[in-house]
């Protein structure tokens, strides 16, 4: 794993970190502010994910997270207890995710919840993009619509969306995703709420140049350029 506490924090967050690393990890978060604010971010996320309208998972993923799990030791024996075979393969950090996040919302499903459409490599995915050891969280506002959550691994140059009560838009538009370099815009992806206002969306993109990044209401289909004013955004950092 990544030796940089700073890239620690999603992995803190999630419980996926074993009792030295937690240990090592906590007397690091005593000094930095930085990481302090990231590991809120995440809860913050893990918040908005629990907030969302609970669905069954595929019956294929639930019971492999399942047996996973119940099969792999995570916590190190007592120092007094001599194992007598050689400790297991520890379980992928993007499945200590998804399984916290069975039992904390009720099914890897809630993940991409109301959409019939999604299956369950879209689940896994955003949830690879929430156990990255580098994932960043980055909260774009506006002023009349709920904020999005754009969670981004600088080393897999991949993404997840994720947000509740966005506004509602006609079928003849969609949500835009810009990263803006030198005041110009480049498309990232595009995505579009269900009628609860939950987005769950994975993408691919490198962001290491970009400044900041925006959403703009575009036709249906996208735009090569923002076409409407930006109605959300946040630098990056």
């Amino acid at each position: 794993m990544n030796d940089d506490l700073h890239l620690w924090s999603g992995l803190y967050a999630t419980n996926a970190l074993d009792a030295t690393e937690r240990a090592r990890y906590e007397a690091h978060l005593e000094t930095c502010a930085d990481c302090r604010a990231e590991v809120a971010g995440f809860l913050d996320t893990a918040a908005v994910l629990a907030e969302a309208a609970a669905a069954d998972p595929p019956g294929a993923v639930r019971d492999r997270v399942l047996a996973q799990v119940a099969t792999t030791r995570q916590d190190s024996p007592p120092a007094n207890v001599v194992p007598l075979v050689a400790r297991e393969p520890r379980v992928p950090r993007w499945l200590l995710v998804a399984a916290a996040l069975l039992l904390v919302l009720g099914g890897v499903g809630v993940l991409l919840a109301g959409r019939a459409d999604d299956t369950p490599d879209d689940a896994e995915q955003v949830a690879a993009v929430l156990a990255r050891a580098d994932a960043r969280i980055i909260t774009l506002k506006g002023e009349d619509r709920a904020p999005v959550k754009l969670v981004w691994s600088p080393s897999r140059q991949e993404g997840a969306l994720l947000a509740d009560d966005l506004a509602a838009i006609d079928d003849a538009k969609t949500y835009e995703l810009w990263a803006i370099q030198d005041g110009k815009a480049a498309q990232v992806t595009r995505f579009r709420p269900d009628e609860h206002g939950v987005v769950r969306t994975h993408f691919t993109t490198d962001l290491r140049q970009a400044e900041a990044v925006g959403v703009t209401v575009e036709p249906a289909g996208g735009s090569d350029q923002p076409t409407t004013p930006i109605v959300l955004s946040s630098t990056v950092s």
